[in-house]
């Protein structure tokens, strides 16, 4: 396996190490570009400190709001999202089943 860069433009990035990930050469770069916004957003569930059976409410559903969402119902968690935007709230609703999950806009 390759340590590879997801950088068009860099010929050598440094990093440190806790940072940087193996990527399997099965996975494609354009795939593995997503791991960082992924990484952002279980941080800022582990950062909520939320227990087993509550709700989360996620206020915009952008690309981190989308991922948020999802991973904390595959948590298990209650999610209420919110955006403005009805084609973001389409798509979420596309991805998750209501059992757990309310969307709002306006």
């Amino acid at each position: 396996m390759l340590w590879r860069t997801v950088c068009s433009t860099c010929r050598m990035a440094v990093s440190t190490a806790y940072l940087v990930v193996p990527i399997p050469d099965s996975v494609k770069l354009e795939e593995a570009s997503f791991v960082g916004l992924g990484a952002i957003a279980i941080h800022a569930l582990r950062k909520a400190s939320l227990q087993f059976g509550e709700t989360i409410v996620v206020v915009g559903l952008g690309i981190i709001g989308q991922l948020v969402s999802q991973i904390a119902y595959a948590a298990s968690y209650r999610v209420i999202a919110y955006d403005v935007l009805a084609e973001r709230r389409n798509q979420l609703q596309k991805l998750m089943p209501e059992d757990r999950l309310w969307i709002e806009g306006k």
